[in-house]
């Protein structure tokens, strides 16, 4: 079995929908890389759909509160509808931040995170 690129997706599950996209942004002859261009037009396509979660391997750096992380991926979500962006790659002290504009980022490297859904009449 080859190496596959990280190519975006979607599921659904009840009404809860994930997008996802994989490795990070980087020389395209290497795993799990895509060159910069590919990789925001996927994830500009995955947050347009409006997912209500958003799974990605590299953080966006969140200059503000000193949150470091690629730049451009803070650009696109910035006023983005996704309500959360889950991330990891790179450690931040702080696991949860939230841009004024735009979804809450829980930075996921290291700690396990476990959600459940509760069914309510």
């Amino acid at each position: 079995m080859g190496w596959r690129r990280p190519d975006p997706g979607t599921i659904t599950y009840g009404e809860l929908s994930i997008a996802g996209l994989g490795g990070i942004i980087g020389r395209a002859d290497k795993p799990n890389r895509m060159v910069k261009a590919d990789y925001l037009e996927a994830l500009r396509q995955l947050v347009r759909q409006r997912s209500d979660i958003l799974l990605l391997h590299e953080s966006p750096e969140i200059r503000a509160q000193g949150l470091p992380g690629n730049s451009n991926i803070y650009k696109e979500l910035e006023g983005a509808s996704v309500l959360l962006v889950c991330n990891e790659h790179i450690h931040w002290e702080e696991a949860l931040a939230e841009l004024d504009a735009g979804p809450q980022i829980l930075n996921a490297d290291g700690p396990v995170y476990i959600f459940t859904a509760a069914v309510l009449d």
